[in-house]
């Protein structure tokens, strides 16, 4: 590994640190935290399928942490034990 590639990780691990300390991301914040790129996050803003901010000239895109967090866990899916917990229930109530 070169110095090159060592400074580039030190880079990565200091803006995942710091996404850590903020509550308002930026577009490449986004990209860290969700792991989509940047074209894909700006399709997801076109379309409004993301929650995001505008800065008042509109220019800056902003996120909220709590909310892109909360995006990315918008559906939960059941595990087995828990779906035949509610079956079983289903099944004594007649």
């Amino acid at each position: 590994m070169g110095n090159e590639d060592i400074l580039r990780k030190l880079e990565e691990i200091k803006n995942i640190t710091l996404i850590g300390c903020k509550d308002a991301l930026t577009t490449e914040d986004a990209c860290l935290l969700t792991g989509l790129s940047k074209q894909y996050i700006y399709k997801l803003v076109q379309a409004r399928k993301i929650p995001h901010y505008r800065s008042k000239g509109g220019k800056i895109i902003y996120f909220l942490k709590k909310e892109l967090n909360e995006w990315m866990l918008g559906i939960r899916i059941k595990t087995q034990k828990e779906l035949d917990e509610e079956s079983n229930k289903v099944v004594a109530l007649h």
